[in-house]
């Protein structure tokens, strides 16, 4: 399953109370790390979702023991379940499953010229010249790209423009790819896309469904 929560660009969601406690360590570090305070609640909300997905999957509530993989790829110690979350500015994801899975959000924003040919196959960069909201579409195509790395192990170290996974443009959109499939959706303010063995459910998840998990834990 593929849980996602979204907020508006002016209206970013509201830290927990003692938000602190319902993250792991490592977690809480990286977030306090970030400089800008929408990346930093983005990933608070991330972690948050990902224990929400636990619970709803597997109904786990402890704290999740989490390891990066030598891809820097993060993994359940224990191999009982893998998850892959992501975070931009107006929303988070998470999928869990008991196989690898990949996911990726992208926020919609202008496309620079010097990334396009390195992200884009020829017939993708045509597409964005003749679409009329050429920011959503190279979002989609960027987080396909991503959700497949992030399945695959290889981030966006291999050769992301001889890759498609919306090769027509019309979204939403499911591709295969050798023995994986790339499920792309186009959200209000974000592309959504998951790469996993099989096709996955998209949920979204308001801020009260975690609030209430919260209180669970």
């Amino acid at each position: 399953m593929v849980y996602y929560f979204a907020w508006q660009p002016d209206a970013l969601p509201v830290l927990p109370e003692d938000w602190q406690k319902y993250l792991s360590p490592q977690r809480l570090e990286k977030a306090l790390a970030y400089k800008n305070e929408k990346d930093k609640i983005a990933s608070v909300y991330a972690f948050l979702l990902l224990r929400y997905a636990l619970y709803k999957e597997y109904g786990i509530t402890e704290m999740p023991d989490i390891y990066t993989d030598e891809n820097g790829k993060p993994q359940e110690k224990n191999g009982r379940y893998h998850f892959n979350i992501s975070h931009c500015a107006t929303g988070v994801a998470c999928a869990v499953d008991t196989t690898c899975i990949g996911v990726d959000v992208q926020d919609f924003r202008p496309i620079r010229n010097n990334v396009l040919p390195k992200v884009c196959s020829e017939n993708e960069q045509a597409l964005l010249l003749q679409c009329s909201t050429p920011e959503k579409l190279f979002a989609a195509f960027w987080a396909g790209k991503e959700a497949y790395g992030k399945y695959t192990g290889e981030g966006i170290g291999y050769a992301m423009n001889e890759k498609s996974f919306c090769a027509d443009g019309v979204l939403p959109s499911v591709a295969f790819e050798g023995n994986c499939m790339v499920q792309t959706d186009m959200h209000e303010n974000f592309a959504l896309s998951v790469c996993s063995g099989f096709e996955m459910q998209m949920q979204e998840i308001k801020e009260r469904d975690l609030q209430l998990f919260l209180h669970l834990l």
